[in-house]
């Protein structure tokens, strides 16, 4: 048990310092002004990345954005489809290549809304469509724990862009929070 604490930590440690070291200042600035820009935030994503999303969502509730996770691929298309340049999708992605979440990308681009990227893999699909890409590290040499990996790094990196909107609305955000 002591071993296996000990490892699963040294991974998901390792995998934090990795998002940071890897972390593009420039693309967290851009990622937090797209995300104040738009009227509200649209999340997509897939299984355990759905998690993500709705941590995400309900952060941006307390800077006074509204956001919609759909868990469902109709309900996500649908959103898609009402899209406009005035919202934000934000899609995370651990592979980058998620069959459905590049079908609804080609929507949101055919709907002029810019993407903010979340994703481990460099050469992808949705990254050459994305607006903003955020890298995340994720373990490799242990394919069993890769997506819990990921998900660490996916939620740093919400708790990242979540601290920056705080900082830049933090009067407003605390008056709105004690209501």
């Amino acid at each position: 048990v002591l071993s296996v604490i000990e490892k699963v930590t040294s991974i998901e440690t390792d995998a934090l310092q990795e998002t940071k070291t890897d972390l593009d200042p420039a693309a967290v600035v851009r990622a937090v002004y797209k995300l104040e820009k738009a009227v509200s935030v649209d999340f997509y994503a897939a299984d355990n990345n759905l998690h993500v999303a709705d941590i995400a969502s309900y952060a941006l509730l307390h800077v006074g954005k509204f956001s919609t996770v759909h868990h469902t691929f109709t309900s996500m298309y649908l959103q898609a489809m009402s899209s406009n340049h005035e919202r934000l999708g934000f899609l995370i992605s651990r592979t980058g290549e998620n069959r459905k979440l590049v079908e609804i990308a080609q929507v949101l681009k055919k709907r002029r809304t810019p993407i903010v990227l979340l994703t481990a893999e460099k050469d992808t699909t949705l990254v050459r469509m994305s607006d903003v890409v955020l890298w995340v590290a994720t373990e490799h040499k242990f394919n069993e724990l890769e997506n819990f990996v990921f998900l660490t790094g996916a939620k740093f990196l919400i708790d990242i862009l979540f601290s920056m909107l705080m900082t830049h609305h933090y009067d407003a955000a605390v008056a709105q929070n004690k209501l």
